[in-house]
């Protein structure tokens, strides 16, 4: 897998992010390419803190950051020798299989969908973010992409949450549901309904309407929201009727790789000395 990674995306790149990557380059040895797209002094001032050299590595010089203050269409119309936009034209050119950022989420997603465009059959982009819960791990999905969604496009949504959960966590045959204000088949406004009516005649397993309780209480693999919704899954949970081993094999019987080290339940366990943020920068890598 060849990867490009926005090395200055983020609130602490690119020491984190190098940091990462450079986890990643030692945990995963299917990582053949990595592309560090970013300023060349400052990544490699930041790999010779690390004393690390890998010829996997290939750093791409550029002369632009996106900040989060930019606009995101805009940012990427005039800052076209920034980070996230050189990194998404190595994948264009077909240098790289996939881009990786944690910096300004808009502008990854406009660079993406102008420069890469959406896959066929599927109108808009969706963001899907990872839950974990006792029992296994959820792909929330559009979290925060889209804000004036149709439900064709949470169909679509359904579609791709179910093969991420299919192929990259591994379930078989993923259930869905659809965030709702209950869990009756008529809850829910006009939109939610005629989302459901599309779900209901796919051949997907979409178990029907959940709320956010239901995410930890009876979980399912793949959740719909629009990015209104999607605030909803943070309601807490009822209090547990009885204690659980959180993350270990025995409390997450539908998961087939959950990991009892520190991290989240299911993904490539890592180190934790260099903390949470380049700790999520490896695992975002070996996910791709």
């Amino acid at each position: 897998m060849r990867i490009a990674l926005d090395a200055m995306g983020g609130d602490y790149a690119p020491t984190n992010t190098v940091a990462g990557a450079v986890m990643a380059l030692r945990e995963y040895p299917k990582i053949t390419k990595l592309f560090l797209t970013g300023d060349e002094q400052a990544i490699t001032a930041e790999l010779a803190k690390l004393g690390f050299s890998d010829p996997r590595i290939e750093i791409v010089h550029t002369t632009q950051v996106v900040e989060m203050s930019d606009a995101a269409v805009e940012a990427v119309r005039r800052k076209k020798d920034s980070s996230v936009s050189r990194a998404v034209d190595l994948v264009k050119k077909g240098d790289a299989d996939a881009i990786v950022s944690a910096g300004h989420t808009g502008a990854a997603v406009a660079a993406t969908t102008i420069k890469l465009r959406t896959l066929e059959g599927i109108e808009r982009p969706g963001i899907a973010s990872y839950l974990p819960t006792e029992k296994n791990v959820c792909v929330l999905i559009d979290a925060g992409a889209n804000i004036d969604a149709r439900p064709v496009h949470l169909l679509q949504y359904a579609i791709m949450g179910s093969v991420l959960s299919e192929h990259v966590l591994g379930y078989k045959n993923p259930e869905i549901g659809l965030m709702s204000i209950g869990g009756e088949d008529v809850k829910g406004s006009e939109f939610t309904k005629d989302v459901f009516k599309l779900l209901k005649a796919s051949s997907l397993n979409f178990r029907g309407n959940i709320e956010g309780h239901d995410l930890f209480e009876h979980p399912v693999e793949v959740v719909l929201a629009t990015d209104s919704r999607a605030m909803s899954c943070s309601r807490p949970p009822k209090p547990p009727r009885a204690p659980s081993s959180v993350g270990s094999r025995e409390s997450s019987p539908r998961h087939p790789s959950v990991s009892s080290e520190p991290g989240l339940p299911g993904m490539p366990s890592v180190p934790s000395a260099s903390g949470p943020i380049t700790r999520t920068t490896a695992e975002a890598l070996s996910l791709v």
